[in-house]
C-alpha cells in the first residue's frame, strides 16, 4: 500500500458492511479490495473522496489512482458518490487496471485484467451493502452523517426486488431498521411498499398528514386503504385534532378512491363539525366523479349548507365531467361581478396580474367599503383585522376567498355574536371587551356599545362572518384582480 495512504483493507469493508446490515458473509477474496484517499487536484484539499483500487493479493501493489476512479465512474452507487464528493471524472483515455463492475453492478463478478481472474461471488444484495458499506467508510464531511448512511441504505435496498423478507430473517431485521430511521420520509413509504411491510399504518399516516398534496403523501393513503388503515383514516378523521382530520381529506381526495365520498360525506352533511374541515370535505370530494356527484345531489335536497355552497360552486364549477358541470352552473353558479357575468373559477383569478395602483383606489371606495372596516397603516376603520401586512399572511388564493366567500376563514377574535336583551332589544358584532358585569359590543363602523350582563337574555356565535358576503358584486372583475394585487403587496418592510 502507499506510503501515508489512509486505505482500509477488506476485513474493515466487511466490518462496515456487518455493521448497518448486519451480515456475516465474508468476500472470499479477503484482499481483494482496498479503499484509499485518492489524490485530489490542486484547490481541493480538505475533501474526503473515495477511492476504490484493487489490490494484487500477490504482490500487495497499488495500481494507478485513476484506476480506483474509473471504478468510481463504472459503478453507478459508486459513481454517485465521486459526483457528491467532488472528485473530477477520469480523462476517458485513461485506461483502468482491471474491468470494473458493469452499469448494473450489484451480483457481478470483478476480476482483474493483470492477476487473472479472481471470483468474489456474492449474492446481489450482499454487493448492495458492500456498495454501501465502503462508500460509507470514505463519506463526504456533512453536517448529519446518519442521513447520509440511512439515504444510501435505501439505495442499496431499493435494488432488492421481489425478495421474500420472510425467508431471510437477518434482512428482514436489516430493512425494519432503516424503516425506522426513514419514519415521516417518502423513503418511508418507499420501502414499506417494496417489501409489502404490515404493521406500519401509524407510519404512513404521518407522511400523509405531513405531505397530503405530495407524491408520496398520497401514496401513503393508497397504502393505507389497500391495507388494514381504514379504521385509522376514519379515526382521524372523526377525531378533536381538526388539523389532521383537514390533511387526512385533503390526501383522500388526491387518491381518486371509491373510498372517498363514503368516508368524507358524513363530515360534509354534519352541521357540528369544524367548518374548515368540511370546506376540505368538500374539496376532496369533487376530485373524484362519485363525490361530485353526491355534493349535487345534497344541493339538489336543499341539504348542503349555505356555508358550504361557495366551495362547492367553486370546485363543482371546474370539474372535468360535463353533466355534473352543467348541472353545478345551474344549481351552484359561479359568483358575479358587477356586470353580472360569472367571475372565472378562482384558479383562473389566481393566475392573473392586477394594478396595485388602482387596488388601491378601490380599496379607500365607499362601495365595496373596505376603507369602512379595515385599517391600513394607519388609515380606515379599525373594525376588522389591521390589513397593514396581509399580504405576507396570505397568499393570493385565500385573499379571494375571503372576499369571496368571508365565512371560509373567520379570523380568531373577529367572530360575531348576536345578543338578544330582556327589553326586546338586540345586537349582533363583535366582543370587544368583557368584565365580570358588562361587555362591549362593537358595531361596523367601530361604534362600541356597553350593555349590563344582568341585562343579556341570550348570546349566541354565528356561524357567519360579519364581514358581508357579495362585495364582487360591486366591482368589475378587473377591479377584482387589481384589489387582491394590491393586499398582496402589503407586506412586513
Amino acid at each position: 500500500m502507499q506510503p501515508g495512504s489512509a486505505g482500509i483493507h477488506a476485513g474493515a469493508i466487511k466490518e462496515f458492511v456487518e455493521r448497518p446490515f448486519g451480515l456475516t458473509r465474508p468476500c472470499r477474496q479477503e484482499s481483494l479490495f482496498s479503499v484509499g484517499q485518492a489524490s485530489l487536484p490542486a484547490g481541493s484539499r480538505g475533501i474526503r473522496a473515495p477511492c476504490f483500487s484493487l489490490q494484487s493479493s500477490l504482490g500487495g501493489k497499488m495500481p494507478p489512482e485513476p484506476a480506483g476512479w474509473k471504478l468510481l465512474e463504472a459503478c453507478p452507487a459508486l459513481n454517485r458518490y465521486r459526483q457528491h464528493a467532488g472528485v473530477p471524472r477520469l480523462n476517458p483515455q485513461l485506461q483502468p487496471e482491471f474491468i470494473p463492475c458493469s452499469p448494473v453492478c450489484f451480483g457481478e463478478k470483478f476480476h482483474s485484467i493483470s492477476m487473472g481472474k479472481q471470483w468474489c461471488r456474492w449474492s446481489s444484495w450482499l454487493i448492495a451493502a458492500w456498495a454501501f458499506g465502503a462508500s460509507l467508510s470514505v463519506a463526504a464531511a456533512e453536517a448529519n452523517p446518519e442521513n447520509d448512511k440511512t439515504a444510501l441504505a435505501v439505495e442499496a435496498l431499493s435494488k432488492l426486488q421481489g425478495v421474500n423478507l420472510e425467508t431471510n430473517a437477518k434482512l428482514k431485521e436489516t430493512v425494519l431498521k432503516i424503516l425506522e430511521k426513514t419514519r415521516g420520509t417518502p423513503s418511508f413509504v418507499k420501502l414499506v411498499q417494496q417489501f409489502n411491510l404490515s404493521g406500519q399504518n401509524r407510519g404512513l399516516l404521518e407522511v400523509a398528514l405531513a405531505q397530503p398534496s405530495s407524491d408520496s403523501g398520497v401514496q401513503a393513503m393508497r397504502l393505507l386503504l389497500a391495507g388494514d388503515g381504514t379504521a385509522l383514516v376514519s379515526e382521524t378523521l372523526a377525531g378533536t385534532n381538526v388539523l389532521a382530520a383537514a390533511k387526512t381529506a385533503e390526501a383522500l381526495g388526491h387518491t381518486g378512491g371509491n373510498q372517498t365520498a363514503t368516508l368524507l360525506l358524513p363530515i360534509v352533511t354534519e352541521a357540528h363539525r369544524d367548518p374548515m374541515l368540511r370546506r376540505q370535505a368538500v374539496r376532496s370530494l369533487a376530485k373524484t366523479h362519485d363525490g361530485a356527484d353526491a355534493l349535487l345531489k345534497l344541493a339538489q335536497a336543499d341539504r348542503l349548507a349555505d356555508d358550504l355552497k361557495f366551495t362547492a360552486s367553486t370546485e363543482l364549477n371546474q370539474v372535468r365531467w360535463p353533466e355534473i358541470k352543467t348541472v353545478a352552473a345551474k344549481l351552484l353558479p359561479l359568483a358575479q361581478s358587477q356586470d353580472a357575468a360569472p367571475l372565472p373559477p378562482l384558479g383562473e383569478l389566481v393566475k392573473r396580474t392586477g394594478n396595485p395602483a388602482n387596488g388601491a383606489i378601490i380599496f379607500a371606495r365607499a362601495n365595496p367599503g373596505c376603507i369602512a372596516c379595515h385599517v391600513v397603516k394607519g388609515q380606515g376603520t379599525d373594525f376588522g383585522p389591521n390589513l397593514s401586512e396581509i399580504g405576507s399572511k396570505l397568499g393570493k388564493d385565500a385573499l379571494y376567498e375571503s372576499i369571496l366567500d368571508p365565512s371560509a376563514g373567520i379570523s380568531f377574535g373577529y367572530e360575531a355574536f348576536n345578543w338578544t336583551f330582556k327589553n326586546g332589544d338586540e345586537a349582533y358584532g363583535l366582543l370587544a371587551s368583557e368584565t365580570n358585569d358588562e361587555i362591549a359590543v362593537k358595531v361596523v363602523g367601530g361604534i362600541v356599545t356597553r350593555y349590563k350582563k344582568a341585562e343579556i337574555l341570550s348570546r349566541q356565535p354565528s356561524k357567519l362572518s360579519i364581514m358581508p358576503s357579495g362585495l364582487q358584486a360591486a366591482m368589475t372583475p378587473d377591479e377584482l384582480v387589481d384589489l387582491v394585487e394590491y393586499l398582496a403587496s402589503l407586506k412586513k418592510p
